[in-house]
This record gives C-alpha cells, sequence and structure tokens, in this order.
C-alpha cells in the first residue's frame, strides 16, 4: 500500500500537481456551519467570534475597552478634528477634545462655581492615592512573612522581620485609621 502511495506522489510531482492529495480518507467529518454577515457565535472553545463585511474576527473581553480608549477623529462634542497633542490625554480623561476641556473650564470660571468643580477633582485624587495606597500595603502585609532572599551572589540572606502579620496589620489599621479621619474620606 505504501509503495503505491508513493508511486502516486512521484506521479502527481511530475505532472505538476505538488499539492495533489495522495490518499482519500473517510470517517468524522465536522458539520460546517455557514454564517452570514453580523453574526455573532461561540465556538467549542469559548471564544466570541463575528462576521464583518465577510472578515471572521474575535470578540475578546478587551474590545469594549479597546473601543473606548480609541481616539475618534473628530471631537463627539464640537466636530472638531482631534489633532491637538492633547486630544489624546483629554479623551482618556474626559471623553472630549483639550479645547472643549478648556472652554468648560472657562465657563464654570466665569460662572463663579469652578471652585466645585475644582474641589471635586482633587478629592477623587485624593481617594485614588488613597485606594492604591492601602492596596500597596495590604501587599507588603500579605508578602511580609518571606524573609528570606537570595542575593545576585547567590547567598541566602536572612532579612527576618520581629513584627508578626498580625501586629503589622493593627498597625496600619491604625495609622489608616488616622489617614483617613485627616483626610476626611
Amino acid at each position: 500500500m505504501e509503495l503505491h502511495q508513493n508511486a502516486n506522489r512521484i506521479k502527481n510531482i511530475l505532472d505538476g500537481k505538488y499539492t495533489e492529495r495522495n490518499t482519500i480518507s473517510t470517517g468524522y467529518e465536522k458539520e460546517e456551519i455557514v454564517h452570514k454577515d453580523g453574526d455573532t457565535w461561540i465556538d467549542e472553545l469559548g471564544k466570541k467570534w463575528i462576521l464583518k463585511n465577510g472578515i471572521k474576527r474575535n470578540i475578546s473581553k478587551l474590545s469594549a475597552v479597546r473601543k473606548s480608549m480609541r481616539l475618534p477623529y473628530v471631537c463627539p462634542d464640537c466636530g472638531q478634528p482631534m489633532h491637538h497633542s492633547l486630544d489624546n490625554k483629554f479623551w482618556a480623561i474626559s471623553g472630549k477634545c483639550f479645547s472643549c476641556v478648556i472652554n468648560e473650564d472657562t465657563s464654570k470660571m466665569i460662572k463663579g462655581n469652578f471652585h466645585i468643580h475644582e474641589d471635586k477633582k482633587i478629592r477623587n485624587n485624593i481617594v485614588a492615592w488613597f485606594t492604591q495606597y492601602e492596596a500597596e500595603i495590604l501587599e507588603y502585609i500579605k508578602t511580609s512573612d518571606m524573609n528570606q532572599f537570595i542575593s545576585e551572589a547567590g547567598d541566602i540572606e536572612d532579612w527576618g522581620s520581629s513584627i508578626s502579620k498580625d501586629k503589622l496589620k493593627k498597625i496600619f489599621d491604625e495609622q489608616l485609621g488616622i489617614l483617613k479621619k485627616n483626610l476626611k474620606i
């Protein structure tokens, strides 16, 4: 059987049919599902797909985030082209172009209520900083029991701490309470 297949392969090559198959196999055939433009489906591996303009595209979990962060050609508020160097930054922060944000801030200053807007921004920055600080401290407490490290030379150094995790957590909670009180969070 194998000799026959080799002879067929050589015959195909000599005839110029380089990609021609030598054998025909039978058995299980996967059911072919035909999708139309606009169809969405989930394959057997759990991936979500969509067919747009005849092209099959993967819809990932982060597709919506990427789409929301993509800088549009024109500002949705004023309709002007977004080509200023700061437009990308202000689009990510406020969903508007740099000029729209400047115009809004100027009108708030003229009306006399910019300080409310400013206080809100500062408060949001403080809360974001505090949340990040809290997460970093909790991560430190979680890894504080790792008291042996390997130096660049390959030596094992013991950096053991005399403070237990529970004591660290208690100190952190006390200091966190004082900080929250001072920041009025």
